[in-house]
């Protein structure tokens, strides 16, 4: 799991082009739930649910859709199974480990890659 962060007009965009043109790797775009972080529970489920809906037609985590109702159900769909995994993780605040956990879960293939995984969290 690689989490790609930058200013706007950093090259954020063109790195994240360049994962995905590697057979091995899937690109999500953010969906804002790092934004929320150490927000209770209901403040952020209910902030992440308004994030996507505020999203509307774009594409937000399957590219290759094209109909624009298809992609609202899918961006919605994908931040209700996320959001799922959240809430068997914690009743408290959603801290940095209950998001990295909750990919985890929802990504269960995907290889951990860099210098600052401790086998457990990244830190």
């Amino acid at each position: 799991m690689i989490l790609v962060t930058g200013h706007q007009r950093s090259g954020t965009t063109l790195l994240g082009k360049l994962f995905y043109s590697h057979p091995d790797m899937v690109v999500n775009h953010e969906f804002s739930n790092l934004m929320y972080v150490n927000q209770p529970l209901v403040a952020y489920m209910r902030a992440m649910l308004r994030y996507t809906d505020s999203m509307g037609a774009q594409w937000g985590f399957v590219q290759e859709i094209e109909d624009s109702g298809h992609i609202r159900r899918q961006n919605l769909l994908f931040t209700l199974r996320y959001l799922y995994h959240v809430m068997r993780l914690t009743r408290g605040a959603v801290d940095f480990g209950v998001i990295e956990q909750a990919m985890r879960r929802m990504f269960p293939d995907a290889r951990v890659v860099g210098d600052k995984w401790n086998g457990r969290f990244l830190v």
